[in-house]
């Protein structure tokens, strides 16, 4: 295939892997990090001591992972925000800029 989708909640560092393999062969990865599920909330939007939460953690890591990558290129990694997230994205502080 030409893409896959990953969940992080094993750890963000856990999907390396598939990764590196993305930025080597030209595919992609689609992260899962604020999804439309309700069971979804109870780990995605939980709050670390500096006040992030987890679906911004895995956010800003495929952020940081997709920066390595020239400005022409976006990089192989995208992430999946579901389209009945309602103000979650307000209320955790997760913006696209």
């Amino acid at each position: 295939g030409d893409a896959v989708t990953l969940s992080p909640y094993l750890g963000v560092g856990a999907l390396t892997p598939a990764l590196e393999m993305a930025k080597e062969t030209g595919r992609g990865v689609f992260v899962l990090a604020l999804t439309s599920n309700p069971q979804g909330a109870s780990v995605q939007h939980c709050v670390n001591s500096e006040g992030q939460s987890v679906a911004g953690g895995v956010i800003q890591a495929v952020s940081d992972f997709n920066a390595t990558f020239d400005f022409e290129h976006m990089g192989p990694a995208g992430i999946v925000v579901g389209a009945t997230v309602g103000d979650a994205r307000r209320r955790l502080g997760i913006s696209f800029d």
